[in-house]
């Protein structure tokens, strides 16, 4: 039975695409698209010379360009109704405190039991672990959100279900080749996904 749905924040809550972009670039000028979004084919965190100074700055200057208009439309309702009925997370390799300030701009931080970014770890599957150590949810009992490859790949380390959304970083052929449980491309279908699950 479903009792928890994790949310990856970048590209699935927030369309931060540009923004993280734009940041990035400000450590490597040269870099270039399609470099930015095969990072996301694995974890992030772990690609380049990135470091804790480096992480430090694009939180700072990341936080700086924040604002409502990068929630995508109807997000903020969808988290609002499935709180009624499931615990709620974001895993996300964000830092921390800019994910929870973002979610403020929507009065959304209340709505997740937890948050854990870059700040908790920089391994999904370890945050994934104490997720399930702590409230004792087994893999089929967690649906997790993403639109990347990395995280896909992450998720089924635990044998997470996973529904990958095609708004965010990677496209549908691109998510398909990682084998995600399930695809879907709006949040009509994602809101009619999550109901099938929860009853199945």
């Amino acid at each position: 039975m479903l009792e928890a749905i994790i949310f990856d924040f970048d590209g699935v809550i927030a369309d931060t695409y540009e923004l993280n972009l734009k940041v990035y670039r400000d450590f490597y000028p040269d870099i270039a698209r399609k470099e930015f979004e095969d990072l996301h084919t694995g974890n992030p965190l772990k690609k380049r010379d990135w470091s804790d100074e480096k992480a430090t700055v694009f939180a700072r200057k990341q936080r700086q360009l924040f604002s409502q208009k990068h929630f995508f439309k109807g997000m903020d309702q969808l988290i609002k109704d499935l709180a009624n009925k499931f615990k709620l997370f974001v895993i996300s390799s964000s830092d921390d405190a800019n994910i929870k300030e973002y979610l403020s701009l929507k009065d959304l931080n209340d709505y997740f039991i937890q948050v854990l970014g870059a700040n908790t770890h920089k391994s999904k599957v370890e945050k994934f672990k104490l997720i399930m150590n702590q409230y004792d949810f087994g893999p089929d009992e967690i649906l997790f959100v993403t639109d990347t490859v990395g995280d896909i790949k992450e998720a089924q380390v635990l044998n997470i279900p996973t529904v990958a959304v095609t708004w965010g970083y990677h496209d549908e052929k691109l998510l398909n080749q990682a084998h995600p449980q399930w695809l879907v491309s709006n949040l009509r279908e994602l809101r009619s996904l999550i109901q099938t699950v929860a009853f199945k």
